[in-house]
């Protein structure tokens, strides 16, 4: 009967350059609206996370007509999904809160599946991917990431990650403060609560528009983890990547000349070059990941905020 007691929940969708999906996104958020009202308040706060399209235009244009309180924050850089996310959390006013992508890839199918796990007494639900309708090489990279998160750093996550998580509001209490910019943030709730309800789905298809998800926010997102997860400090891994490199090197030298005049030998020591110069290479991103991870620990702990539509004062 304690779950009588929550009145309100909170949607939060960060999105930026979705205009092509944000009239479908409505319609689904809408009929999830229509499902639970009797049993809960609700409200929708949308993070445009300095959109370059027309994004939050649209934004607006669907405040006006939806039936349900819509608050909309337009950011005043591009700080990534994790810090949007965490910006509309800090807005929220519900007793439970859940994140959710703005391209649809989970429908709000899924987070009514949450709703319905969390009334059997879980204070957090997560939505884990039980198969992802994407490339070859995009699984690749996403299941060795999460095989390297439950080998290392959370034994109990789910096997092909999640997406997104529903938590009542006690649950986010530890992560005031945090810097999102330096962290997977639906790890942290993790890390703060390792009980939690599951509800498994299939990650869709992306239908319109172009992903901004790209390598190089992937691979900011890893090293956030393993560092903030792992207490790997930066100098470390710049170690490790130094002494990879050297290695790499001294061994293709030697080789070279010990087998020096020899067809495998000339096709083997281009393979231990190329390697060289591609582990020699990478270690240029982790110094610039060092230069970006000391401006961001210091800077500052609020995210400015260009506009606000739907907010009283």
């Amino acid at each position: 009967m304690e779950q009588l007691a929550v009145k309100k929940l909170s949607l939060v969708i960060p999105c930026y350059n979705n205009a092509k999906n944000i009239a479908d996104l409505a319609a689904d958020v809408l009929r999830f609206y229509e499902r639970i009202k009797v049993e809960f308040a609700f409200e929708l706060i949308v993070v445009d996370d300095f959109s370059s399209d027309n994004s939050f235009e649209l934004l607006k244009d669907w405040h006006t007509q939806a039936p349900f309180p819509l608050r909309i924050i337009r950011l005043i850089f591009n700080e990534g999904a994790h810090t949007a996310a965490y910006v509309g959390m800090k807005h929220a006013e519900g007793d439970l809160v859940a994140f959710m992508a703005a391209d649809l890839q989970m429908t709000t199918d899924t987070l009514y599946a949450m709703l319905e796990e969390w009334k059997k007494g879980h204070k957090l639900v997560l939505a884990s991917r039980s198969n992802r309708q994407d490339s070859f090489k995009n699984k690749l990279l996403a299941n060795t990431f999460h095989w390297l998160v439950r080998t290392f750093l959370f034994k109990n996550a789910p096997k092909q990650g999640f997406d997104t998580v529903l938590f009542e509001r006690q649950i986010a209490q530890p992560l005031e403060g945090i810097k999102p910019q330096l962290t997977h943030l639906l790890y942290e709730f993790l890390y703060v609560c390792p009980e939690f309800g599951e509800v498994s789905y299939t990650r869709l298809k992306r239908r319109k528009g172009k992903s901004q998800w790209n390598f190089a926010k992937k691979m900011t997102l890893f090293v956030n983890t393993f560092v903030r997860f792992g207490k790997i400090s930066i100098p470390r891994i710049k170690q490790f990547w130094l002494i990879c490199t050297a290695i790499l090197f001294v061994f293709s030298f030697i080789f070279v000349r010990i087998w020096e005049g020899s067809l495998f030998s000339f096709i083997f020591g281009i393979y231990l070059n190329i390697s060289t110069l591609i582990c020699f290479l990478s270690i240029i991103p982790v110094f610039r990941y060092d230069a970006y991870y000391h401006h961001e620990f210091n800077r500052r702990s609020f995210f400015l905020i260009e506009d606000k539509i739907g907010f009283n004062g």
